[in-house]
């Protein structure tokens, strides 16, 4: 503390403490909206990939395992080359806007 008529001397501990901890947030999100949140942001940032969730046999998931091991892929990775394989050799198959064609692309999208 400085003298009342020192004109000099700055004062350097005018600021009151603070408490310990983060401060708190004026509106504080519930839980559910923090998760909302999170999914949003995580499916806008996803450079074009969606999430697939589904249950296989035991022997598929065991043999995608070993051929993703074979490879030095993920299964992932694998899963990915296997789908783009089978698409690519059946378009091959197909012609420019045939019949069969028109009705791959222009599948019924609620089926499911």
């Amino acid at each position: 503390m400085r003298q009342p008529e020192d004109t000099k001397t700055i004062e350097i501990f005018t600021e009151e403490k603070r408490g310990r901890g983060r401060p708190r947030v004026a509106s504080p999100m519930s839980a559910a909206e923090r998760q909302r949140r999170s999914r949003a942001a995580r499916r806008a940032g996803s450079d074009g990939e969606v999430s697939l969730s589904m249950m296989v046999a035991s022997g598929p998931f065991f043999a995608l395992d070993r051929l993703a091991c074979h490879f030095g892929v993920t299964r992932q990775q694998m899963l990915e080359s296997l789908i783009v394989d089978a698409d690519d050799k059946l378009l091959k198959s197909m012609e420019l806007d045939s019949p069969a064609w028109k009705q791959y692309f222009n599948r019924d999208k609620s089926r499911k």
